[in-house]
């Protein structure tokens, strides 16, 4: 999540034990998903303009538009892009980024309410109302496949799995192309988060750990939940040593790497260098808020 913040589909089927790769084969992304738009053209052709420009920030004011525009289903999703490190020119999916849309039409970024809706106890619904968006987007365009982001809060919120299961039995090719991030601004109960794991792994989407580096997000809690994909915090992206180390920890259990906020292409070439398989930051792509 950087603003808060192989062919077959991802995810650990039922029943057969295997891991599979969010990248598609290989290291580069299903065909289809080339370009610079950062979609596939029927998702992209639903993007909408980001609203009028977001005013100074002020938490509680900002807490207290979120949580009124979360009650009255004014959620918006921006898709930012993550694209291969060798292949800037791919798509290896898109992360949906959570906003609200203010009274003067404005849209505040996740980073701007996130945490304060956890502290009022609001993740949760927070969580449900983005994977039930995410879900939609995935079902209008087949080609598409979408992270959403789940705070360490909301793992064992039962709805949030309840609406996973009735996706995955209903349209169960939606949910093999969603990649599922956890975002440990709190510490998870380690055995909740076992088991949220291997409920998402379950019902066939993807895996990722989000902003490995910080917050949580240790070596600890990576070799404990083994992701599919470790997402490499902006802060260490910035120490060679870090990021290698990261590298090859991701290699003990098969996961993909993605290295957040890269703006530089000086610092692309870098992080490939030091072996990181993806990129997400305004260099690959500036979220784009979706049409409500």
């Amino acid at each position: 999540m950087t603003d808060r913040h192989r062919t077959g589909p991802p995810g650990r089927p039922p029943g057969d034990g295997r891991r599979r790769d969010p990248r598609g084969r290989g290291r580069t992304p299903p065909a289809g998903e080339r370009g610079a738009d950062g979609g596939s053209d029927e998702v992209g052709a639903t993007a909408a303009a980001g609203g009028a420009p977001v005013g100074a920030q002020d938490p509680a004011r900002d807490a207290e538009i979120a949580a009124a525009a979360l009650g009255a289903g004014r959620l918006r999703l921006a898709l930012q892009p993550v694209r291969p490190a060798a292949r800037p020119d791919l798509l290896c999916f898109r992360e949906a980024l959570a906003r609200v849309e203010t009274p003067d039409g404005a849209l505040l970024p996740a980073s701007r309410f996130a945490e304060a809706l956890e502290r009022q106890g609001l993740a949760p619904a927070l969580d449900r109302a983005a994977l039930a968006l995410a879900l939609g987007l995935l079902r209008r365009d087949r080609g598409a496949r979408i992270s959403v982001n789940v705070s360490a809060l909301s793992v064992g919120d039962r709805r949030w799995g309840l609406l996973l299961d009735a996706a995955a039995e209903a349209d169960g090719d939606a949910v093999r192309r969603l990649i599922v991030e956890l975002t440990e601004t709190a510490r998870a109960v380690p055995a909740a988060a076992l088991a949220f794991r291997d409920r998402v792994a379950a019902r066939g989407a993807a895996f990722a750990l989000d902003d490995f580096g910080a917050g949580h997000a240790d070596a600890e809690a990576a070799r404990a939940l083994r992701p599919d994909v470790l997402k490499l915090d902006a802060a260490l992206c910035a120490h060679d040593a870090q990021v290698a180390e990261a590298v090859a920890l991701a290699a003990e259990f098969d996961a993909m790497t993605v290295a957040e906020g890269v703006e530089r292409r000086a610092d692309a070439r870098r992080l490939r260098l030091l072996g990181v398989d993806a990129l997400q930051g305004r260099l690959t792509g500036e979220p784009v808020c979706m049409a409500a």
